[in-house]
């Protein structure tokens, strides 16, 4: 018997073994030697289950290095998603109720408008109607990707996110290329209505409100700068998403093989075995009262068997 084996033993039943062994007589070695032989053919499972214990601790671990990865990039992403698109509601809605006709300065009313600015207001209201849907769709995307952090390894909620963001990609630039259309549009029906000879310049295209040609550039080159990060960053949701699918299977796979009972290398050991009278005593506590009363039960079997002898 090894060492080892022995030392398992004395922890167990520090109070049965270690309290017999400072008798004297051959009880005490004889019961002993049955306690040995029994915890000998029946490996405790303690050892086993520690293991297995930290194996899966450490594999949670390595889990959640993995994860947390992911966490920080979905959180980025998704919430510049949020605050563009409330920025980008919040424009549209500002325009759609101040300026009906797009430019402040034109000679069109609302209260009795022709038919020039009957178009024109069509128009600009279809341009201000992409900017909330589009804002829409980006204000869900964002609150997926959040919904996802909390929920990191539901693959179905991965791949609905996926699914999403490729229609959304496809969505986005549509809407520029429509947007763009309109202004262009709206740039050809400002030209008879407008006040004053019109000249609209490039910062007309997301700042038509300012009054410098200057800062309304700079401006309109700041907000493209933004779409353009926004689209670009739609496609590393989708590269995020492929990823992170992968790995939340591979996780998943792992796990099921734990379920079934696929240890890996643990559980070809014969040390770490039980034999076949404890194949039902999964519970370490369980195990050890069982071990407990059959070692009793033969120690008193022993010793009544001595008793007699001696007699």
């Amino acid at each position: 018997m090894s060492p080892d084996a022995t030392n398992r033993q004395e922890l167990l039943f520090p109070d049965k073994i270690g309290g017999k062994r400072e008798g004297s007589g051959s009880e005490s070695v004889r019961s002993d030697d049955s306690r040995r032989s029994l915890l000998n053919s029946l490996t405790p499972r303690a050892s086993f289950s520690f293991k297995q214990m930290q194996i899966k601790e450490a594999r949670l671990i390595a889990e959640d290095e993995k994860f947390a990865k992911y966490k920080v990039k979905l959180k980025a992403v998704s919430l510049f998603f949020v605050i563009f698109s409330v920025f980008i509601l919040l424009n549209a809605s500002i325009g759609a109720s101040s300026a009906p006709f797009y430019d402040k300065d034109t000679t069109c009313s609302k209260y009795e408008p022709t038919e020039q600015c009957k178009e024109l207001a069509g128009f600009t209201s279809a341009l201000y109607c992409l900017e909330v849907t589009g804002s829409i769709i980006l204000s869900v995307h964002g609150v997926l990707g959040m919904t996802l952090r909390e929920h990191i390894k539901k693959t179905c909620l991965i791949r609905f996110l996926n699914i999403y963001t490729r229609a959304a990609l496809l969505i986005y630039a549509l809407d520029a290329l429509l947007r763009t259309a309109m202004y262009f549009k709206i740039k050809r029906l400002l030209v008879p209505v407008e006040e004053e000879p019109y000249k609209l310049h490039f910062g007309g295209y997301l700042a038509v409100y300012c009054e410098k040609e200057v800062l309304g550039v700079v401006i309109t080159a700041v907000l493209l700068g933004v779409y353009a990060c926004c689209f670009c960053s739609t496609c590393f949701m989708w590269r995020l998403t492929n990823q992170l699918y992968a790995t939340a299977t591979t996780v998943g796979n792992e796990e099921s093989e734990d379920s079934v009972g696929k240890r890996g290398p643990l559980a070809t050991d014969p040390t770490e075995t039980d034999a076949a009278a404890f194949a039902d005593f999964d519970n370490n506590t369980k195990r050890i009262q069982k071990a407990s009363q059959v070692i009793l039960s033969i120690n008193e079997q022993r010793d009544q068997e001595d008793f007699f002898d001696r007699d």
